[in-house]
């Protein structure tokens, strides 16, 4: 989410973004970083390192927002993104694939719901999220 992003949200009040648009713009700055990772790495740019660290900062973010013991898909969800964490703690070409091989299809998975989740949201069977609840940096 971009600062201008952030402060229109600001702006509107008590509501923000959908939390799915939330979740998803966390988990595309957490691709982004992973993918230019990998790429450092095949380069093998010095650059490589702070780039793993921060698309690790951005896993613990998307892990930070999972329930845990709230059923098997938020289970499942939390598994993924420890494994992703753990793999990332080497630097390796290697870490960063694995981590986007097992992130890729969630990533798709939370963007195919997109309107769905939406729509929930807008009805009221998913809570909003208050736009003083967060804030983040990506």
């Amino acid at each position: 989410m971009s600062v201008k992003q952030y402060e229109a949200c600001q702006n509107q009040g008590s509501e923000c973004l959908p939390r799915i648009e939330l979740l998803l713009t966390l988990f595309d700055a957490t691709m982004q970083k992973l993918e230019e990772a990998r790429a450092a790495l095949l380069r093998n740019d010095p650059a490589a390192q702070p780039l793993v660290r921060r698309a690790q900062r951005l896993v613990g973010g998307l892990a930070a927002g999972v329930i845990p013991n709230s059923g098997e898909v938020a289970d499942n969800c939390l598994r993924l993104y420890q494994f992703a964490l753990d793999r990332l703690t080497s630097g390796t070409l290697a870490a960063v694939e694995d981590s986007l091989r097992v992130l890729r299809p969630l990533h798709e998975g939370f963007q195919g719901i997109r309107d769905e989740a939406v729509q929930l949201e807008r009805a009221g069977q998913i809570p909003v999220v208050s736009s003083s609840a967060f804030e983040a940096t990506v």
